[in-house]
């Protein structure tokens, strides 16, 4: 299990978590859930007045709040995962946040923020580095939501709840609602940069073009050919997410949605891009 009992062991202590919870399921208050990326891709028929202006600068200054946490020790590696455990137990100690976790092997393995109690399910043979950044950023969540004064609230929408089929027009504008919120795109686009940070790329748009090309390489009457691409196989599934939602934007044309509004989403997909962006540079600067 890749050494993930020792990393819940470590956690539980610290939390005082012996008998950890069964998850109840269900969507409450500040969440995000992993698993969303992961489902099949269905090819069939402190705080502050939030504003538009501030929602810019809380996206712009969210991974500056985890180098004062982590400083050099963001980046999990075998030879700092106890001293990350370490920072995240006096983060949330500070913060009154509990951990639960629980292994249950009938659903993905995930994470959510209930109120300040941090929920994560994870399944026998989830990696240990994959629970501590699930824990990241649901820490992200409440750091976001604090931040914000409890603003973000207002814009959570909810994702499907079932699998996505990509010819359905639905489907697509929900998932990118979701996504690409307010309250979800600062977070998904820290998660997203320390994988790019990992896999060394020095800039989301340039990994954005490569997405972009192989995504519309392939013609619209193929498209049941999307998700098997030599360019999707070979990404990591942390990767995944960014080429699901370039295929969900191009696919608003297909199913003819009215010209605004794509473009509606394509600037809010160029929006995450743009903090991305953001982030890889300052965490290529911070640990070069």
């Amino acid at each position: 299990m890749d050494n993930t009992e020792s990393i819940v062991s470590r956690l539980s202590t610290r939390f005082g978590n012996v008998k950890p919870i069964v998850i109840k399921q269900g969507y409450s208050n500040m969440l995000s859930n992993r698993q969303n990326f992961y489902r099949t891709k269905v090819i069939c028929n402190g705080p502050m007045t939030y504003s538009v202006h501030n929602d810019i600068i809380l996206n712009e200054t969210l991974i500056d709040h985890f180098f004062k946490i982590f400083g050099s020790n963001l980046i999990y590696t075998e030879k700092n995962k106890d001293v990350l455990i370490d920072k995240i137990h006096n983060f949330c100690q500070k913060n009154g946040i509990h951990i639960d976790i629980t292994q249950d092997d009938t659903q993905p393995t995930h994470g959510r923020l209930e109120g300040n109690v941090i929920c994560i399910s994870f399944t026998s043979n989830t990696k240990e580095k994959e629970i501590i950044y699930i824990t990241l950023h649901e820490l992200s969540h409440y750091i976001t939501n604090y931040s914000s004064s409890n603003k973000l609230k207002q814009f959570i929408t909810e994702p499907l709840k079932y699998d996505i089929n990509i010819h359905n027009l639905y489907d697509m504008k929900q998932e990118l609602n979701y996504f690409l919120s307010p309250a979800e795109i600062s977070n998904w686009a820290f998660t997203l940069s320390l994988s790019m940070f990992e896999e060394k790329y020095k800039s989301a748009s340039m990994f954005y073009k490569l997405v972009k090309d192989a995504v519309y390489e392939v013609k619209f009457e193929n498209i049941n050919n999307i998700f098997s691409t030599k360019f999707y196989k070979n990404l990591s599934e942390d990767l995944r997410p960014l080429y699901h939602l370039v295929v969900y934007v191009r696919q608003l044309k297909e199913l003819k949605l009215e010209h605004r509004q794509r473009l509606k989403y394509q600037n809010k997909l160029m929006s995450l891009i743009k903090i991305l962006d953001k982030y890889v540079k300052r965490l290529n600067k911070l640990f070069k």
